[in-house]
């Protein structure tokens, strides 16, 4: 992580102290994340990434259809290349763009994609108190376009019959099908004079943390089911 953004002029609490000098506000945040993030996967199982000897290839069409899904903004990752700029040049590029991802799917992800500008994003309660911030990371543009990539090959392996429960992150998806989802499953049992019963869970800081294992094992087990 890198570049903590904030407003230079504001002041901030953290263990009953006032900071006012940006870098030690900068450091604070970095190390409240940081400790939130590994107070949190502490009892989570190590995992080894392992490399599979096959690797993915892109199309120019591919790469066509993942740029289009962003807009042209200015904001832009560690790299200071905005989507604006990768948007606008592609279709001068996009013979070398696609070689240029090809490499990476081979080769695998440059080290500088996982660095990240941080910016706290006040969630709730008084402002001057840095735990009551949450991280919001700016990727780098190309990194962005990579994982595009990815999410649309994984669509393509993955039938939606097999997530249709899943509202989040997917095509034609959103908070507002998955409220009429539960709208619709609570009438049906209305109306079949059920007991009906909804309960909700909300997993702390979940952006923060991935759990490869799991994921795999529900890739396998819906492939092999």
């Amino acid at each position: 992580m890198t570049d903590i953004g904030i407003a230079k002029e504001q002041e901030f609490i953290m263990e009953g102290k006032k900071i006012t000098d940006h870098k030690t506000i900068a450091d604070s945040f970095l190390n409240f994340f940081r400790g939130k993030v590994a107070e949190l996967s502490k009892d989570e199982k190590q995992y080894t990434w392992v490399r599979s000897s096959e690797h993915l290839t892109f199309t120019e069409e591919d790469i066509k259809k993942a740029i289009t899904t962003y807009k042209r903004k200015m904001s832009s990752g560690s790299d200071e290349v905005a989507m604006l700029l990768v948007k606008d040049s592609l279709p001068g590029v996009l013979k070398e763009f696609t070689a240029f991802m090809n490499r990476v799917a081979s080769n695998g992800m440059p080290s500088g994609w996982k660095l990240a500008k941080i910016h706290p994003l006040h969630k709730k309660d008084a402002k001057d108190q840095i735990p009551n911030y949450r991280p919001i990371a700016n990727l780098q543009s190309i990194s962005k376009v990579y994982e595009k990539l990815l999410l649309n090959r994984i669509d393509e392996m993955l039938p939606d019959e097999e997530g249709r429960h899943q509202h989040g992150f997917r095509k034609n998806k959103s908070t507002t099908t998955a409220l009429l989802e539960l709208q619709d499953a609570i009438a049906k049992g209305m109306d079949s004079y059920m007991k009906t019963a909804c309960y909700s869970l909300d997993m702390s800081a979940a952006f923060d943390l991935l759990r490869p294992h799991i994921s795999i094992k529900w890739i396998t087990f819906h492939h092999v089911s």
